[in-house]
């Protein structure tokens, strides 16, 4: 395509889109359907993105996109209250126990700012605690570490505490000595490659923000629905105080909420919490939202998934890069860990593999196959993948893996030659 006028900087809205971090341009797409992503030269991307996790139904769904043309004819926005609002609230209220109310935002970082302005009045504590490398929005609170703090309040970055995914002797002595309104933590965590929980760690988690009263809250922008109906905390039987919900509930469209029990919402109830915004809870957002979740609690939908989960570790465990390049799935949700073990933590998890996955990352997108342009960044099943796209992912990466070997085996052949020649000729 004709280069544009670059009045976007990185000629994207959201950084990861630059596809800096895989050493590749900007992919540039014009329309989807199904699995497929299509740029404007007529080329189809089998995806494994989904837009960073939202389309679990795949794209262009014909009944979400009904349902939003059928809001549209009825109206954009309105500025009221309005029945489809309260339709997606009840969805996704009676899809888990522990959720008596719910309020609608416009993203994931908005949904995360007020659930930790709930809990800091509720609690009338400051401090907030957060895990390394999870990703909860780019509000000051939840930024960490160079290149990305400049201009970053200081005073609000001195109120957040970090601790060690997985670590629990360190978690109890941070909230035993000092006083904290919450702990926000992705159950499921998704946003540093793909970390699971340890056994009692969840629990053992809940015990501590109840020992200390602290509100533990669910970040489930990414991992919400994703699983199964509702929060993971229905798998996982362990229940936060307060939520947070994004992607999949919007059906691909602009959306963020923050759930919970009652005894939080009652702050906003009494507006003694400022939460609000002119497109929050907008009807075509609304619309999308239900069409999804009612299609979404067919069980059917999350068998068919976890059945391709199961195809993808079967291919992975038969590959020839089972040892060297772990393949961490849960459920639909899956990501590639350079390790011969999976990563407990952030500093596992980051400490190798970039040369690999950048590129594995360029051989899939040659071979027609489109991944997360980040290591870091999970990669989705959706209902529209098959089971042909999954063989082919994984041929792709085997291929691509054993030419990343040979290039690197040729290249210290090439460096040893020409240091033995200077070492003759001195």
């Amino acid at each position: 395509m004709n280069a544009p006028e670059h009045y976007i900087p990185l000629d994207v809205s959201s950084p990861l889109r630059a596809c800096k971090n895989v050493d590749s341009p900007p992919l540039w797409i014009d329309r989807s359907e199904g699995e497929y992503l299509i740029d404007q030269d007529g080329n189809k991307y089998i995806d494994f993105m989904y837009a960073f996790g939202p389309l679990i139904l795949g794209y262009n769904h014909p009944e979400i996109c009904k349902a939003i043309k059928a809001q549209v004819d009825k109206g954009i926005l309105f500025g009221t209250a309005s029945k489809i609002e309260h339709k997606l609230a009840s969805l996704i209220v009676h899809s888990t126990e522990s959720i008596e109310r719910i309020r609608f935002v416009n993203s994931g970082t908005e949904a995360v700012m007020s659930a930790v302005r709930l809990a800091r009045a509720y609690t009338r504590r400051t401090k907030v605690m957060t895990f390394i490398g999870g990703y909860h929005g780019h509000s000051d609170l939840f930024i960490k570490g160079e290149p990305v703090s400049a201009g970053l309040d200081p005073a609000i970055r001195n109120a957040v505490s970090q601790c060690e995914y997985n670590n629990l002797d360190r978690i109890e002595k941070q909230l035993v000595s000092q006083e904290f309104s919450c702990v926000i933590i992705e159950p499921i965590a998704c946003n540093m490659s793909l970390i699971l929980p340890e056994d009692n760690f969840l629990s053992e988690l809940r015990r501590l923000c109840d020992k200390t009263k602290t509100v533990l809250i669910f970040d489930e922008v990414i991992s919400g629905f994703r699983f199964g109906f509702g929060s993971v905390a229905n798998q996982l039987g362990i229940h936060a105080d307060l939520y947070t919900f994004g992607k999949i509930i919007g059906g691909g469209t602009p959306i963020g909420a923050l759930a919970g029990s009652k005894c939080y919402f009652n702050l906003l109830a009494m507006e003694q919490v400022l939460q609000g915004g002119t497109f929050s809870g907008n009807p075509l957002s609304m619309a999308a939202g239900v069409a999804t979740l009612e299609i979404l609690q067919d069980i059917k939908i999350y068998q068919s998934l976890d059945k391709k989960g199961l195809y993808l570790d079967k291919l992975h465990r038969d590959s020839s890069f089972l040892t060297r390049l772990q393949l961490v799935r849960f459920h639909s949700t899956f990501s590639f860990q350079f390790r011969s073990t999976p990563a407990r933590n952030y500093q596992e998890a980051s400490s190798t593999g970039y040369d690999e996955y950048g590129y594995i990352y360029r051989a899939c997108r040659n071979a027609g196959i489109h991944l997360t342009p980040d290591l870091l960044e999970p990669i989705h099943l959706s209902v529209a993948t098959s089971e042909a796209s999954i063989k082919k992912l994984i041929s792709t990466v085997e291929l691509a893996l054993n030419e990343f070997d040979q290039s690197h085996q040729r290249s210290k052949l090439t460096t040893t030659s020409q240091n033995r020649e200077l070492s003759t000729s001195s």
